[in-house]
């Protein structure tokens, strides 16, 4: 009887202390099947296709800017290399008067990484390195 209880208070207790280690990030497969597809947040839409190509397109009032990049994930990272750029400056293909110019800063060859925190059928939540998180919804 007492081995019984010894053994029923030990898997307690071992339960208890696993519920504050986080569960373990899925495998790279797993994440790269996760985030294949649209997912868009406020003036930005990210496509990722299965054959490891992507597109990244930004609008405002003033300008369109569209990235062609390559994606992979490597231990849990989304690491998305700059191809092309396309940009549209309102219909003069002017810069607005304080606005950034977006193109300098992505230049064919630039490598973003970025921190998976979360991904499921609906929501990817990820981080650039040093950056807030950014919540994005899958586009249908």
């Amino acid at each position: 009887m007492k081995r019984h209880i010894f053994l029923a208070i030990t898997i307690f207790l071992t339960a208890c202390s696993r519920q504050d280690i986080p569960q373990e990030l899925s495998s790279d497969a797993t994440l790269r099947q996760k985030i294949t597809g649209t997912w868009s947040v406020d003036n930005e839409v990210v496509t990722f296709s299965s054959d490891g190509s992507c597109s990244a397109k930004f609008t405002n009032t003033l300008n369109i800017l569209v990235l062609d990049e390559t994606w992979k994930i490597k231990e849990g990272d989304i690491i998305m290399t700059v191809t092309n750029t396309h940009s549209g400056w309102g219909t003069t293909n002017r810069v607005a008067v304080g606005a950034v110019n977006h193109l300098k800063y992505m230049a064919p060859g630039t490598v973003q990484h970025f921190r998976i925190i979360q991904v499921d059928d609906t929501n990817l939540v990820w981080r650039e390195s040093g950056g807030v998180a950014i919540s994005m919804k899958r586009k249908p």
